[in-house]
C-alpha cells in the first residue's frame, strides 16, 4: 500500500510537469508549421511579383506559366502546411481560431487567383504566337473569357476587413488585399478590350473612323476635319485613305440630322458642315449624326463610328516612327515627338492672312495624308 501511495504522489508531483511538456512540445509544432506556412507563401507572392518583372518576350515564350505553376505549388503547400491537424486544437482558442480562419482564407484565395491566372497568360501566349488572323481572334475570345474567369474570382470587397491581427499575418493579408484592389480595375478593363477586340476582329464590321483636332474648337473635342472607312473580317483590316471632312457624304436634309439638344445650343453654327459638329463636345451625339448621316446619304449600313483626336493621332505615330508626308514644297520628315505640336500648332503657320485662306483646304489634306499613314 505504501508502494502504490509512493507512485500515486509521484504521479501527482510531475503530471502538471509532463502535461505542460506536451503542450510546449506541441506549440513548438504549430510554430514549426507556421512558419514553414509563411516561408512557402512568401515564395509563392515573391514568384508572382517576379512575373510583374518579366518582359513582354518573355510572357509570350510560356515563361509567364512556368513561374505561376511554381507559385501555385509553393501557395499548395502554404495550404497544406496551414491545415495540418497539429493546428486542430487552435480553433477553441478564440484569438487564435480567427487568425488560423484569416491564414486559410487568404491562402484559399492566394491559391484560387494565382490557379485561374494560368489560363490567362496561356492565352495571350496563344495570341502573341499566333500564325494567322482567325488564330488570333480565337485566342482573343479565350483570353478575354480567362480575364472574366480571373475577375469573377475576386472577392466583392477588398478591403478585407477582418478586424485586428498580429503583424505579419497583418502584414500579409493587407498585402494579398492591397494586390487585388489594384488588380480589379486591370482586369475590368482587360475584360472589356479583349471581348470588344475579338467581337469586332469576327467581323464583318465596318466602322466609320473620323479624325478632330483639339487645336480648332478646344471647348469641344476638337473639329471634325477628317474621315475614313475601315472594315475588318476574320481579323484583316481594311481601310480606305483618310479624306477630308468636305469629301464626306451627306444628305441634302443634312441639318435636321442632329441630337435635338444640341441644335438649341449651336444653331448659329452651320451645322449641316460635318467639320463644325464637334463643338458640342458630346462625341456620343457627334458620332451618331455623322454615322446616320452616311447611312442616308449612301444607303449603307455601319456598325459604329469612331472619333481619334489630335492626342490619339500622336500616340500612334509615337508606334509607328519617323513619318513623311508630300507637301507641294516637297516630302517633310516628321519625327514622332513633333507630330502632336504639328497637329496643334506648326500646321497652322503658314496661315498668315486670316482674309485669304485659299490654301486651308491644302493644309487639311496634308494632316489628312498624315493620319492616313499612321493608320
Amino acid at each position: 500500500m505504501k508502494a502504490i501511495a509512493g507512485i500515486g504522489a509521484r504521479t501527482r508531483r510531475w503530471g502538471p510537469w509532463a502535461i505542460a511538456g506536451i503542450v510546449l512540445v506541441w506549440a513548438a509544432a504549430c510554430v514549426f508549421v507556421l512558419v514553414d506556412a509563411r516561408s512557402s507563401a512568401l515564395d509563392g507572392a515573391d514568384r508572382v511579383e517576379d512575373l510583374l518583372r518579366l518582359s513582354t518576350s518573355e510572357l509570350l515564350d510560356g515563361r509567364a506559366r512556368e513561374v505561376l505553376a511554381v507559385s501555385a505549388q509553393d501557395i499548395d503547400d502554404a495550404r497544406d502546411a496551414a491545415s495540418s491537424p497539429i493546428l486542430a486544437p487552435l480553433r477553441l482558442v478564440p484569438g487564435a481560431a480567427r487568425h488560423l480562419r484569416v491564414l486559410r482564407d487568404d491562402l484559399a484565395l492566394a491559391d484560387d487567383l494565382v490557379t485561374q491566372a494560368i489560363p490567362v497568360v496561356e492565352a495571350a501566349a496563344t495570341v502573341g504566337n499566333a500564325d494567322g488572323h482567325r488564330e488570333r481572334i480565337d485566342g482573343l475570345a479565350d483570353l478575354a473569357a480567362a480575364v472574366q474567369a480571373l475577375a469573377d474570382r475576386l472577392p466583392p470587397a477588398f478591403d478585407g476587413d477582418v478586424g485586428p491581427l498580429l503583424g505579419p499575418l497583418h502584414d500579409g493579408h493587407a498585402l494579398l488585399y492591397e494586390r487585388i484592389e489594384a488588380l480589379a480595375p486591370v482586369l475590368r478593363d482587360a475584360s472589356a478590350v479583349t471581348t470588344t477586340l475579338a467581337e469586332l476582329g469576327r467581323g464583318p464590321t465596318t466602322l466609320l473612323v473620323f479624325g478632330a483636332n483639339n487645336a480648332e474648337m478646344r471647348a469641344g473635342h476638337g473639329a471634325v476635319l477628317s474621315w475614313s472607312v475601315l472594315s475588318i473580317i476574320d481579323g484583316r483590316i481594311v481601310t480606305t485613305q483618310s479624306e477630308p471632312i468636305r469629301t464626306f457624304p451627306q444628305p441634302d436634309d443634312a441639318a435636321t440630322i442632329i441630337d435635338p439638344a444640341v441644335a438649341p445650343l449651336w444653331g448659329w453654327l452651320n451645322l449641316a458642315n460635318a467639320a463644325n459638329l464637334g463643338t458640342s463636345g458630346r462625341s456620343d451625339a457627334t458620332l451618331r449624326a455623322l454615322w446616320d448621316r452616311y447611312e442616308a446619304a449612301t444607303g449603307t449600313t455601319v456598325d459604329g463610328a469612331v472619333l481619334v483626336d489630335s492626342s490619339a493621332i500622336s500616340t500612334l505615330g509615337e508606334r509607328v516612327g519617323p513619318l513623311t508626308i508630300e507637301t507641294p514644297e516637297g516630302a517633310k520628315r516628321l519625327p514622332p515627338d513633333e507630330i502632336l505640336d504639328y497637329l496643334l500648332h506648326d500646321q497652322y503657320r503658314p496661315i498668315v492672312d486670316f482674309e485669304d485662306l485659299s490654301g486651308n483646304d491644302e493644309r487639311r489634306e496634308e494632316t489628312a495624308q498624315l493620319v492616313s499613314v499612321i493608320a
